[in-house]
C-alpha cells in the first residue's frame, strides 16, 4: 500500500463479496490479520458498513453508529458490549426468525423431558422454532458451552430465549451454572416433582393403567421403571405411549401450562 496515505476510508467493503470473504477480510482489517505484512505504515482504516461481521467486537469504542436526522448527520461512539449486541441484532434484521434460528432453546435432563417437551410444543406453539437439546444429565456443562458460544449469553438476544428446565432434585452445579451465564431467574423452570412423568396428562396416564382415578403425582418411579395398579413401563416407553396420544384438546397438567407453555408462547 502507497505509504502516503495515512487513512484509507472505504464504503460498504461488504459489496460482491460472499460472507465467506467478508469475514476474512474483516479478520484482516479489524482483527490485524497479516496487518503488520499488508499496511507496515499501519494506516488507519474506516468502514461504513451494514454488514454485522466488520464490527470490532474487541474494542466497542471503534465503532460508531450513524444516524441522519434531517440534514444534520452524525456518528456516536458505541458505548459497551451490550450495545454492541443490539446494533449486531439491528444489523440481522431485529428478528431471529429470519436468520432460520431458533426462536428459543430449552436445556432439559434426559431424552423422555426432549421428547414429552418437543411433542407439547409442536401442538400449542407450532409456529415457533424451538430445540429442546437433552444434555445426558449435565445441564450446567451443555449451558456454559451455549453462553461460550454466542459469546456471551447476558448480553445476547438469546438471554430471554434460553430457558433451563430441570427437576426438584438438582443436578450438581446447576444454580452455578445458571448464574454464570447470566440466565434470568424466570428462564430456570423447576419441576414440583422429581421427574418429567409428573407432568404427564392425568388422563392418557389414566388410560395406560388402567385407572380413571389415576393423577400423575401417584405414579411409582424406580430408577427406570414407571409403575402404577400392577403396571409398569420403562420410562422410554411410557412417554412413547404418553406422546402418541396427544392432541391439541388434551387437558394438560397447570405445572406445564404455567411455567413452560406460557413463558414459551410469550417469545415472539
Amino acid at each position: 500500500m502507497d505509504e502516503r496515505f495515512t487513512a484509507v476510508a472505504i464504503d460498504e467493503p461488504e459489496l460482491g463479496l460472499s460472507p465467506t470473504l467478508q469475514r476474512r477480510l474483516a479478520e484482516i482489517v479489524i482483527r490485524g490479520d497479516r496487518k503488520f505484512e499488508l499496511f507496515p505504515h499501519n494506516p488507519n482504516i474506516i468502514l461504513s458498513t451494514h454488514s454485522h461481521l466488520f464490527l470490532d467486537r474487541d474494542i466497542p469504542g471503534n465503532n460508531y453508529v450513524v444516524s441522519k436526522d434531517g440534514n444534520l448527520i452524525s456518528a456516536r461512539q458505541c458505548a459497551d458490549f451490550h450495545e454492541i449486541h443490539d446494533i449486531q441484532f439491528r444489523l440481522l434484521g431485529n428478528d431471529l426468525s429470519q436468520l432460520f434460528l431458533p426462536d428459543a432453546v430449552a436445556f432439559v435432563e434426559g431424552e423422555t423431558d426432549r421428547m414429552y417437551l418437543e411433542a407439547v410444543t409442536r401442538l400449542h406453539c407450532p409456529k415457533l422454532r424451538v430445540i429442546i437439546q437433552a444434555c445426558g444429565g449435565d445441564i450446567a456443562k451443555r449451558l456454559a458451552y451455549w453462553s461460550e458460544s454466542i459469546g456471551d449469553l447476558q448480553l445476547s438476544p438469546y438471554r430471554n430465549r434460553t430457558l433451563v428446565i430441570y427437576d426438584s432434585v438438582k443436578q450438581p452445579g446447576i444454580e452455578r451454572a445458571c448464574s454464570t451465564a447470566g440466565l434470568p431467574s424466570e428462564a430456570k423452570i423447576v419441576w414440583e416433582g422429581n421427574g418429567i412423568e409428573y407432568v404427564y396428562p392425568d388422563t392418557i396416564l389414566q388410560q395406560i393403567y388402567r385407572d380413571k382415578n389415576l393423577q400423575a403425582t401417584n405414579l411409582r418411579i424406580d430408577a427406570d421403571s414407571v409403575s402404577h395398579n400392577g403396571i409398569a413401563y420403562k420410562k422410554i416407553e411410557l412417554c412413547r405411549l404418553v406422546c402418541d396420544q396427544l392432541h391439541d384438546a388434551t387437558l394438560l397438567p397447570v405445572e406445564l401450562t404455567d411455567k413452560f407453555l406460557r413463558p414459551l408462547s410469550a417469545i415472539s
